[in-house]
């Protein structure tokens, strides 16, 4: 018999070069990986087909503040200055036993805030501020395994520990 594990991400930790930010962070959605794709059509074929061009896109990561907080807007607002930051969760592992693990998450992004929002103002109610930020490099590790690693500016793109731009990088010499 098959035995089931879920996976929960129970909490998380935001750090803006390594200032801890306990609970100020509300909300967080990293960067999706995108692979660029092309239509190609060719002679005897029925159909166009999508292909790789060989090409990555990082898309913004979102970060949503559950107030308003001056260190926060500070470092945002240096929108030519690159920034570290990072996602720290702990991930539970269940089965039909209970809880039978917990591991690490960690998510490092470099790059720079693009959009700084200050929020809505009401009464008796919460300021949230919602920020983008455009990443240049995320590395994604898990339980202490780098999974996914994406560094732009480096031709870069590993996936669990595999260099898949080395070629790519050797044949235009660089």
């Amino acid at each position: 018999m098959a035995k089931i594990k879920v996976n929960r991400v129970t909490n998380a930790n935001v750090y803006v070069d390594g200032v801890n930010l306990l609970g100020r962070a509300e909300e967080v959605t990293p960067p999706s990986i995108n692979q660029m794709m092309a239509d190609h059509t060719g002679l005897g074929m029925v159909a166009k087909i999508k292909v790789p061009t060989g090409g990555l896109e990082l898309t913004d990561a979102t970060f949503k503040w559950a107030s308003f907080y001056s260190e926060v807007i500070r470092k945002a607002a240096l929108a030519s200055q690159a920034l570290q930051l990072q996602v720290r969760a702990s991930i539970d592992e269940y089965s039909g036993e209970g809880r039978i693990g917990e591991t690490g998450l960690l998510i490092s992004l470099s790059g720079m805030f693009h959009e700084l929002s200050l929020g809505t103002f009401k009464k008796h109610e919460a300021v949230t501020q919602d920020m983008k930020f455009t990443a240049y490099y995320m590395n994604v590790v898990a339980d202490g395994e780098s999974l996914v690693e994406v560094d732009v500016f480096n031709n870069i793109y590993k996936v669990a520990g595999e260099d898949l731009l080395a070629r790519f990088r050797s044949l235009i010499g660089g």
